[in-house]
């Protein structure tokens, strides 16, 4: 399922999205390879989507904090470990009165998730959540600004941070599918809908945040999955509640 990334997109500025973090799996040889995005929201918690790290060894998995590119060279505020993973109680096991249909393996509300680092980072560039920091409102039209480091060609992850605008699309153009395609599961309190011209998130961007552009960029959504033309995300704002009782802990 981790298929996203942006596609079209151009180079982030230099310190532009300095919350962006980037999800690394060790793989045999010790060698950090890039999984999926994330968002920095305090100096020991990091947000992202529960498909990436569901099954995942936690002591493989590494956060680097304020990530802009990996080659040549890779730049980057902090690398930190990670202490223990929260994904939703519902994912994978949504509510019996949930009115969308999501046989297994397509259950695909709740895809979010909380990562507790090892240590404190250095780093004091937070994310500003909707729903905790701002509580914004966004009508189908707005354009918002969808980021990450996934692959721009087949297999390839980009080598820097990418950033595309796009925009909140009518809830049906991420429910009416044709006959036959998998079921899409999605629910309009639960996530966001999103067109792009010629623009997408692919592989690698799972995880990584969908930001308004009220000059804050607050994150309204986090990146799940493509739906044909269209892009599915998860409304953080639904979550505000589950995410303070987490961190607050």
């Amino acid at each position: 399922m981790i298929n996203k990334y942006i596609s079209n997109g151009t180079r982030a500025e230099p310190g532009e999205f300095p919350f962006f973090c980037a999800l690394c799996l060790s793989d045999s040889a010790d060698i950090d390879r890039h999984r999926c995005g994330s968002v920095l929201i305090n100096k020991c918690w990091v947000l992202s989507a529960a498909h990436c790290i569901e099954n995942i060894d936690v002591a493989k998995l590494n956060v680097y904090v304020g990530m802009e590119h990996y080659n040549p060279g890779a730049i980057y505020q902090d690398k930190v470990k990670i202490k223990r993973i929260i994904c939703h109680p519902y994912w994978r096991n949504p509510p019996s009165d949930l009115d969308v249909i999501c046989p297994p393996p397509f259950n695909v509300p709740y895809d979010i998730a909380l990562l507790e680092l090892a240590r404190e980072t250095i780093s004091n560039d937070f994310a500003s959540i909707n729903g905790i920091n701002k509580h914004l409102n966004l009508p189908e039209g707005t354009e918002v600004t969808a980021i990450g480091m996934g692959d721009t060609e087949l297999g390839k992850t980009s080598e820097y941070l990418r950033k595309t605008i796009i925009s909140l699309a009518n809830p049906k153009q991420c429910i009416e599918v044709p006959e036959g395609y998998p079921p899409t599961c999605h629910k309009p309190a639960l996530h966001i809908c999103a067109i792009g011209n010629n623009t997408a998130t692919e592989g690698g961007d799972s995880g990584s945040p969908l930001l308004a552009n009220d000059g804050n960029n607050t994150v309204v959504g986090l990146v799940s999955r493509t739906i044909m033309q269209s892009m599915e995300f998860t409304r953080v704002s639904y979550y505000s509640d589950w995410i303070l009782k987490n961190i607050n802990k």
